[in-house]
């Protein structure tokens, strides 16, 4: 994410007046007419105001966060500007109607025309989700998406939308790609269950209730400290690359960038399903393949523990070489130092990955010297904490992450989630409503224009929220006037498609009704014509394994039928728009790079500031 280092005037903290609308109900009937409030007409020497409203993702987010990226993005853009570079924010605290915001004033400069004041709000969500979500729900909500995504993947997949039923074809890798999930998801949780047992045994908990564990805890030592270093090299790789990728590096940079960390999350995939086996094969059966019969265990502990010392000599001479570019106001992307270390970084992560294999057929003996070091690297005694530590990271960061999206996404089946759920969609919809129900001193609207952005998680969300916000709208008789008035919907890291994939019942008696049911609560793909007049903009990245294109959420004449397909009226550029982000390009990392990559900021502003 971007620094929190700004020029922002923090001590420029005030609380306006009351900005109010007559009484709005959002549950509303249909009888009820509220006069709409006219466009408003601007004196000469007032500037207009425009508003952005952003919702953040998954994960560990502390207030204001979102709302300063979107203003550093923003900053960013407006610094290549000449008219814009002494642009200074000004954060204030509003009262709109019964609600208190908070909100950051930046004024933007526009060539031949009027200048405008851009309000920038957040929708603060993560609070509540906190300490929700366990280790169970997380590993049960993916198993449940995996599972149900392969029987979705079976054949076509329909979706009610626009009055008809589209059926869509499924990518032919998309179950190769689940089933993989679920494989890694099941070694993560064996592995973690005999680093558990190993490390109780050791310390005599369950006595001899586990004899295995005894007779070949060297092996056991042996395998353990080879993934320890698969892990902890391809962590280097990852951590090299993703402090050399910045905007506008070489194509052919960010291909090598985008190569070397797939490589690594390739060769960790495949050595803790590997390793899963090997351990599940020997715990469980007291089996020994010839393979493992052969392994020179004691060297390998050695290798591995070689090569993690070197990985994390290469993360310090990294972050050394970073502050000191950072220092002399070098481009991290112009230093061949780290050039050389991730080169460096990838080829400890193959060694690593091969070392079991290195080392069985290892036939040199080396001098005596030579010796009392590898004696002294095989000594095991770090390799349990160790795994004990990993395996509660990768446990936080499964349910920080993952967790929120399943306390969020409505399952098919009941579960005790549903009060959290309510609470973030009705803490989005109230600071949402806020912004569209601003007033200003005239009685007229504030914003006439408004811009929806979510990442991640938050795009699920902003896409409910301005649903929500449509419907309740057409019940009071279009007061609000919202689709009017949204001049952009972005969403960049987006998991809608795959959401809408994963967690739709395909095939039963009441699949049309419950489906049709859906539509009728999300009018973004109800009608192009009423809903769709704005721009939505999705932004992506090939190597943001999180992020896919939002095709479910458009009508597709080729493969949709049901009701009269000529009635779907797409006017031109309704579609949702697919931009890929080429600067987001480290595999796994690209998730979070958009935020300070000008893609996104780019497309806002041009929206924004029309």
């Amino acid at each position: 994410m971007p620094s929190s280092s700004t020029k922002t005037n923090w001590a420029d903290y005030a609380v306006e007046p009351p900005e109010f609308l007559p009484s709005f109900s959002p549950a509303a009937p249909e009888s009820v007419k509220l006069e709409k409030p006219a466009p408003r007409l601007l004196a000469p020497t007032e500037v207009e105001k425009r508003a952005v409203w952003i919702v953040h993702g998954m994960g560990q987010q502390i207030p204001f966060e979102t709302l300063d990226s979107l203003t550093q993005g923003l900053l960013r853009l407006l610094a290549i500007d000449p008219a814009n570079q002494n642009s200074i924010p000004v954060a204030r605290s509003v009262r709109i109607g019964d609600q208190v915001l908070q909100r950051v004033e930046l004024r933007v400069n526009r060539p031949d025309k009027p200048p405008v004041e851009l309000h920038l709000y957040e929708a603060y969500w993560a609070p509540l989700t906190e300490g929700v979500a366990k280790l169970r729900d997380v590993i049960s909500f993916m198993l449940d998406g995996g599972l149900r995504g392969i029987l979705n993947a079976r054949k076509s997949f329909k979706r009610a939308m626009f009055g008809g039923i589209c059926d869509f074809e499924i990518p032919v890798r998309v179950p190769f790609y689940i089933v993989t999930m679920l494989l890694v998801l099941a070694s993560l949780a064996f592995i973690n269950a005999v680093v558990l047992a190993a490390s109780a045994k050791k310390l005599q908990i369950l006595g001899s209730s586990l004899p295995i564990l005894s007779t070949e805890w060297p092996l056991l030592t042996g395998l353990a400290s080879g993934l320890s270093a698969d892990a902890i090299t391809y962590g280097a790789t990852l951590f090299i690359a993703m402090m050399w990728q910045s905007p506008g590096l070489p194509r052919g940079t960010r291909f090598f960038l985008a190569l070397s960390s797939w490589l690594g999350a390739l060769l960790a995939t495949l050595s803790i399903i590997a390793g899963a086996v090997l351990m599940l094969l020997i715990v469980w059966n007291h089996w020994k393949p010839a393979c493992l019969a052969q392994l020179h265990y004691v060297r390998l502990q050695a290798a591995s523990t070689l090569l993690i010392l070197l990985a994390v000599a290469i993360i310090s001479l990294g972050g050394f070489v970073r502050a000191r570019g950072r220092s002399e106001g070098r481009r991290l992307e112009r230093n061949s130092a780290l050039l050389l270390l991730l080169l460096l970084a990838a080829l400890l992560n193959i060694a690593a990955v091969a070392s079991p294999f290195l080392v069985s057929t290892w036939l040199y003996a080396p001098p005596k010297c030579a010796c009392r070091v590898v004696h002294l690297l095989s000594k095991g005694w770090w390799v349990w904490p160790f795994l004990i530590f990993l395996s509660s990271q990768i446990r936080t960061l499964l349910v920080e992450f993952v967790g929120d999206v399943a306390i969020y996404i409505t399952p098919n089946k009941l579960d005790r989630f549903y009060a959290v759920r309510q609470k973030i969609k009705d803490t989005a919809l109230q600071s949402a409503r806020a912004v569209y129900l601003a007033m200003g001193r005239d009685q007229k609207f504030q914003y006439e224009k408004i811009a929806i952005i979510g990442h991640s998680l938050g795009s699920v969300i902003a896409y409910d929220t301005l649903n929500r916000l449509i419907i309740e709208d057409h019940l009071s008789g279009g007061a609000l006037r919202v689709v009017e008035r949204t001049a952009l919907f972005e969403t960049f890291g987006s998991p809608l498609n795959k959401i809408a994939f994963l967690f739709t019942i395909q095939g039963t008696d009441t699949f049309q009704i419950r489906e049709q049911l859906a539509e009728s609560v999300q009018p973004l793909i109800t009608d192009y014509a009423r809903y769709r007049t704005f721009p939505w903009i999705n932004v992506r990245s090939p190597q943001d394994i999180v992020s896919g294109e939002v095709y479910l959420y458009d009508w597709c004449a080729q493969t949709c039928a049901g009701g009269n397909p000529a009635t779907v009226q797409i006017p031109p550029g309704r579609r949702a728009t697919e931009r890929i982000d080429p600067d987001a390009c480290v595999a796994l990392a690209a998730h979070v790079e958009y935020w300070k990559n000008p893609l996104i900021w780019q497309e806002l502003y041009d929206h924004i500031t029309a």
